[in-house]
């Protein structure tokens, strides 16, 4: 009986030791490691326990001197020792799976941790380099707005320089009655060369000194010859004469002016003109007005202080239309008024006509 009971206990303790780690797998690692600890411990005090059983059985049996008694003692003793030594080795062994668990178990929240950490930093990355992308497209949006900027402000201060210019011309021309008037602002601007008795020239409008007592007279471009004839006048007095004619073949005009200059005081008497010349003719040859704003501008135009106009009636828009060619930004209006303006002229130039016959 004793031996059944042995039996049992060692079945029951496997048993426990068997179900134990299952129960226990759940809970954290110290917890897993004292209760194989103290299974553990169980089981080697009952290992000691039938140890002693297996001792006093043989004690017993020496005593009463039954064989056969001592003989099944002892076997039940080694089976005792044989059960107890197993369920330790499987309890070990459960130990050692359940402390394994828990490692793999941390080793898997340290590498989802990290991973973790990982991805955090690789969408950290990226939003740092879209950052940096929107930052440097915002640059050079910002950059291509100065510099669409910075060429708008240019062309529009061009603009307003050259509309600057043009008024400035266009009042300067609209002031003098024809365009004679207009080509002696050019006086200190131009020279020709060639001799002081004929030459010809061959820039455009222009003024040249002539003759011995300082005479200037005003010459033409191309297929023009003007003819300078110094006076015997004194010098604070003295006139110089243009008499321009035109080469019929190369221009098909007769006559273009000829006019006198005082250098003393600087007036210039136009005198009597034929025909004028075509435009067609000479357009490329007269002095465009922006020409005579960039010499105004410079210094070098001469202020006429008086000018003296008998003929060459010619209205102001012609004079603009003729300097530039395809000038036609004159308004209607504007049109109205300078031959308003014109008819008043001829009208007060009658009046004048009429007085000096009286």
């Amino acid at each position: 009986m004793a031996g059944s009971r042995s039996g049992a206990t060692g079945a029951g303790l496997v048993a426990c030791a068997a179900q134990a780690p299952s129960v226990e797998r759940a809970a954290y690692t110290g917890r897993a490691a004292g209760a194989a600890n103290t299974r553990c411990s169980h089981v080697s005090s009952h290992v000691s326990s039938v140890r002693c059983h297996k001792a006093a059985a043989e004690e017993e049996a020496a005593t009463h001197g039954d064989g056969a008694c001592g003989v099944r003692a002892r076997q039940d003793a080694e089976a005792w020792e044989e059960t107890a030594t197993r369920a330790a080795r499987v309890a070990a062994t459960e130990a050692a799976a359940a402390r394994a668990a828990d490692v793999e178990l941390l080793a898997a929240v340290v590498a989802a941790t990290a991973a973790q950490r990982h991805a955090a930093a690789e969408a950290a990355r990226e939003a740092l380099e879209a950052m940096e992308a929107e930052a440097a497209r915002i640059a050079e949006r910002e950059r291509q707005a100065a510099a669409m900027v910075e060429a708008t402000a240019a062309a529009a201060a061009t603009l307003r320089l050259e509309a600057i210019d043009s008024e400035a011309d266009a009042q300067m021309a609209l002031q003098t009655p024809n365009v004679q008037a207009v080509l002696q602002a050019c006086k200190r601007g131009w020279r020709s060369r060639g001799s002081a008795s004929s030459r010809r020239t061959t820039g455009a409008w222009r003024w040249s000194a002539t003759g011995s007592g300082g005479c200037t007279a005003l010459a033409v471009t191309g297929g023009w010859t003007a003819t300078t004839t110094p006076t015997s006048t004194p010098s604070s007095t003295a006139t110089s004469t243009l008499h321009g004619t035109g080469d019929a073949s190369r221009h098909g005009a007769r006559q273009l002016l000829l006019g006198t200059m005082k250098p003393s005081t600087g007036e210039i008497v136009l005198g009597t003109t034929e025909a004028l010349v075509e435009v067609s003719a000479v357009k490329e040859e007269w002095v465009p007005l922006t020409k005579l704003g960039q010499l105004g501008k410079t210094g070098k135009l001469h202020k006429v202080e008086e000018v003296y106009l008998h003929s060459l009636a010619i209205k102001e828009h012609q004079v603009l239309e003729t300097l530039v060619p395809g000038l036609m930004g004159l308004t209607a209006v504007l049109r109205e008024s300078l031959e308003e303006e014109h008819r008043e002229l001829e009208v007060e130039q009658q009046h004048l006509e009429v007085d000096r016959a009286w």
